[in-house]
């Protein structure tokens, strides 16, 4: 069964003067071994009500308690 959670994904992009990096929640997705297969690309929160955005606000304020993803690595 895949699961998920939104997770802070870090971004470093080239640059002449220096390189520079970008932070963003995503969805990532895990095998039955908890180990990522995959993430979604940058996200928004979004709800049909707004009870339901800010519970999906709630769950992505707990991504920046889990380790950060680094995008060179997945």
């Amino acid at each position: 069964m895949t699961t998920w959670n939104y997770r802070v994904m870090r971004e470093v992009s080239p640059d002449p003067d220096g390189d520079w990096e970008t932070y963003s929640i995503v969805e990532a997705y895990y095998d039955d071994e908890g180990r990522i297969e995959g993430t979604t690309g940058s996200i928004k929160p979004m709800g049909n009500s707004l009870l339901e955005l800010k519970s999906d606000l709630c769950l992505m304020l707990q991504a920046l308690e889990r380790d950060t993803l680094d995008s060179e690595s997945i």
